[in-house]
């Protein structure tokens, strides 16, 4: 009977370890970076989808419409996955490529009300709609 009770706990000891083996998760893969065409096509979908690109670009990668992702984007939704869309940022922009302007882009500004704001916000009143310098409202 001895017998019988160490075998049935070594069986289990070994389903055990085995089955904690399985769940565990494998070490995330480190992705390839990007090439330069693929850098450009996502460029060219930011552009033509705005701010809202990356969910339009997951719905498509999940059969939704606007059906626009040619043959990059999809090798990059079997490449890469939907999990690194999400985690996903655009590069920033390098000096050189950037407007010669001599305009600050942090700097602040001031609209008719007199209050400031940065140029990347919007304007402090919404009733103020006079237009700034570069074309801003």
């Amino acid at each position: 009977m001895a017998e019988l009770h160490r075998l049935i706990a070594e069986m289990e000891a070994t389903s055990t370890a085995a089955s904690k083996v399985a769940t565990t998760r494998p070490k995330l893969e480190k992705l390839p970076p990007l090439t330069a065409e693929e850098e450009q096509v996502i460029q060219a979908y930011v552009v033509k989808h705005g701010s809202r690109w990356k969910s339009i670009l997951n719905r498509v990668w999940m059969g939704g419409p606007p059906y626009d992702d040619g043959g990059t984007l999809r090798r990059l939704r079997n490449s890469h996955g939907p999990s690194w869309l999400h985690a996903y940022r655009l590069p920033k922009p390098r000096p050189e490529e950037t407007t010669g302007s001599d305009h600050q882009p942090d700097a602040p500004e001031t609209c008719s009300v007199g209050r400031r704001f940065r140029v990347q916000a919007s304007p402090c009143n919404p009733k103020c709609r006079e237009r700034l310098p570069g074309g801003r409202v």
